[in-house]
């Protein structure tokens, strides 16, 4: 990602710190060489093929103290357009600034490596290195600056006279040759050997003109540079800048983790703003400053959320208004929420994940970094470059913008908490607040009305998902789903007139791709959605008292009714696609079939002979079994699939009657190690519950 051309300079009101290294306390280099290391300082300047590269080289320069004599320059060949600064900066950069803003601004008189060296000229008017090169000069020890490029892959050069020299890499600095003066050279005659040409003692082989060279701002070359992704370290605070649409949820998941969250609408105007700019002057000549458009319209609104483990009001100190003070200071900036334990790193990284969402580190109170990038500048350093505001840098889907604050930060606890209306009332304390009626005549004591129980969305990140509530499509959709599934050898439907319930014993361990999920919040039969809890929270007796749930009858307990089911009447689910079966053909041997029809015709009553005596009949209670026999032996076809009782069964029984261990033996003595880790689980998470194993058959 790249950040965009630009150039700095220092705007309205706070101007950016000195760009140096942080002081080291004295005994920490007791005994140890200077800054310069043992040699003398050089003007050098390092070579670098891209912008990332000549940022750590800047980097390394600031961290061992040589952050002020640092000056970028760029090889393009050709004297290049004019770069837009950001927005809200004018006016050439004051003699306060860092060295390396101080590089936006004309080249220092005495040369980019001190005294005795010449400005560099336009970019064009000679030749250069490669199109594209990225140059930092500074005055460094010689060792030291062949240690800091090497590690950043760069190429060493040693400023001489008009001109850049490369370095051997060992020994001594290479030097310029001397200018050569025209001489006449004596007649030469035939037969005398030709005239020695004088030695020189320069190195300008490869060398680069600073004619070739212009000045650029460090804010180009960290643009140019962009982010990169890091590995994210532990935070103790964040910024959040989310629609408001979508704030509510943010939040609410971080007050479920123990988070302090405060929020505050912002407006977001473009950081590198390619347009001319508009403004007013608020002086005269060419440094006059100009006050910036931005600062009351345009731009995005959005919202920040502030996420710390405390407080977080005491840091912030950033983005009030534009180009306003701040007070905050590095040291500062280490609040008492920075001292506090770090943020949960699955929030950040589910954060990262939303694109709508942008989740950021805060640095020197002026500097937001998106979470999980980082320039190859370090944090502290790009803070000392914002000129006004607060500065937020991403990636290309989300841009790079200045902040500015609209107000002050208020409590987001209220934002999860719309629905629910409180009234503030006065009671008469005579009266009874339930129904109304003197205490004094009833002889009875006030008491709080208890509130009726709901079922509000919570966290449910344990629970497993033991059943589905079902309609009718998704009940038609059951057959396609496990027809061949393994759930089919377990799972039981309870159909009712316009909800079924899928449930199966241990659990269903799986989420289908139709139906609600439901898990068993007990006792006995008594299923949630997942996602949803009871409001107030419930002791299991009160749960069992409330909603009814028993060992014959399993309750859903919806957010908008409870719906029952009658366990009774479960069928197993493969019953859903299975009809009757095939009838069968009993193949008999010969000599029962004819005792069996012999049987059938002394059975079957037979016509009155006339005149004659009646023939006795058998009674009817006989020719019924007779009949009813010989049906079921010539053809057995059931008329609807049944399933003998087995041990799923009682298994299933078990656990309604919260008897989770003797439920998980039974799947655990028949070969379902997964259910019954479950159901041990479960077991082990409601104490009381009866776990001895003796009580199993």
């Amino acid at each position: 990602m790249a950040l965009g051309p630009g150039s700095p300079a220092p705007g309205q009101g706070r101007r950016p710190r000195p760009f140096a290294g942080r002081e080291i306390p004295p005994a920490a280099v007791a005994g140890l060489p200077g800054p310069a290391g043992p040699g003398p300082a050089a003007s050098l300047a390092g070579r670098f093929g891209s912008a990332s590269a000549a940022l750590v080289f800047a980097g390394s320069l600031v961290a061992t103290g040589h952050g002020e004599s640092i000056q970028f320059l760029r090889a393009d060949g050709a004297a290049p357009p004019r770069t837009p600064a950001p927005t809200g900066t004018a006016g050439p950069p004051g003699a306060d600034g860092s060295a390396l803003t101080r590089a936006a601004g004309p080249a220092r008189a005495a040369g980019p490596a001190g005294p005795g060296g010449s400005a560099p000229a336009a970019a064009g008017a000679g030749g250069s290195g490669p199109a594209g090169d990225w140059w930092v000069a500074a005055d460094v020890a010689l060792d030291l600056g062949r240690e800091l490029v090497s590690i950043a892959h760069g190429r060493l050069y040693v400023h001489a006279g008009e001109r850049f020299l490369p370095d051997r890499g060992w020994d001594a600095p290479p030097t310029a040759s001397p200018p050569v003066s025209p001489s006449v050279s004596p007649a030469w005659s035939p037969g005398a050997p030709p005239a020695a040409t004088p030695a020189t003692a320069g190195d300008d082989r490869g060398s680069v003109p600073m004619s070739g060279l212009r000045p650029v701002s460090v804010v180009e070359v960290v643009r140019t540079a962009g982010l990169h992704p890091v590995a994210a370290g532990p935070s103790a605070e964040a910024v959040v800048l989310v629609p408001g649409s979508q704030a509510g949820g943010v939040v609410q998941r971080a007050l479920e983790l123990g988070l302090d969250v405060w929020y505050r609408p912002v407006r977001l105007v473009p950081l590198f703003d390619d347009t001319a700019r508009s403004g007013t002057a608020t002086g005269t000549g060419p440094g006059a400053a100009v006050e910036p458009s931005w600062s009351a319209a345009g731009g995005r609104i959005i919202i920040e959320l502030r996420l710390s483990v405390t407080d977080p009001r005491v840091s912030w100190a950033y983005g009030r208004s534009a180009g306003a003070p701040s007070p905050a200071s590095t040291a500062s900036s280490t609040s008492a929420s920075a001292r506090g334990e770090p943020l949960p790193a699955s929030l950040l990284t589910a954060l990262d994940h939303d694109p709508f969402v942008l989740a950021c580190r805060v640095t020197g109170g002026t500097l937001l970094v998106q979470h999980a990038m980082a320039s190859a500048l370090p944090d502290p350093l790009l803070a000392d470059l914002v000129d006004a505001g607060t500065w937020v840098l991403a990636d290309a889907s989300f841009g790079c913008w200045r902040l500015v604050g609209l107000g002050a930060p208020a409590d987001a606890a209220t934002l999860v908490r719309l629905a629910d209306d409180y009234p503030l009332e006065t009671p008469d304390p005579t009266t009874s607040a339930v129904d109304g009626t003197s205490l004094a005549a009833a002889g009875a004591s006030p008491r709080l009305a208890g509130r009726p129980v709901a079922i509000v969305p919570g966290r449910t990140g344990e629970a497993d998902t033991d059943a589905a509530l079902l309609d009718d499509d998704d009940l038609a959709a059951v057959p396609l789903l496990l027809e061949g599934h393994p759930l089919a050898e377990t799972a039981f439907v309870v159909r009712g007139r316009d909800r079924h319930l899928l449930l199966a014993p241990g659990g269903l361990l799986e989420r289908l791709p139709v139906g609600e999920p439901l898990y068993c919040l007990g006792p006995g039969p008594l299923f949630l959605p997942v996602g949803y809890r009871t409001r107030p929270r419930l002791p299991p007796s009160a749960r069992r008292a409330l909603f009814g749930a028993g060992d014959d009858i399993a309750v859903v307990a919806l957010p908008d009714r409870a719906v029952a089911f009658d366990l009774r009447t479960r069928h197993p689910v493969w019953t859903l696609w299975a009809g009757p079966g095939p009838q069968l053909d009993l193949q008999l041997p010969p000599e029962i079939e004819a005792a069996l029809a012999d049987v059938d015709a002394q059975v079957a009553p037979r016509p009155p002979e006339p005149g004659g005596d009646p023939v006795p009949q058998p009674s009817a209670d006989g020719r019924q079994r007779a009949r009813g026999l010989w049906k079921r032996l010539r053809n057995h076809a059931p008329e609807a699939p049944s399933a003998p009782r087995t041990w799923l069964d009682d298994a299933l029984d078990a656990e309604f009657a919260d008897d989770w261990a003797r439920a998980a033996e039974l799947h655990e003595r028949n070969g379902d190690p997964l259910r019954a880790a479950h159901l041990y689980e479960r077991a082990a998470r409601h104490p009381g519950t009866r776990t001895s194993r003796g009580d199993s058959p």
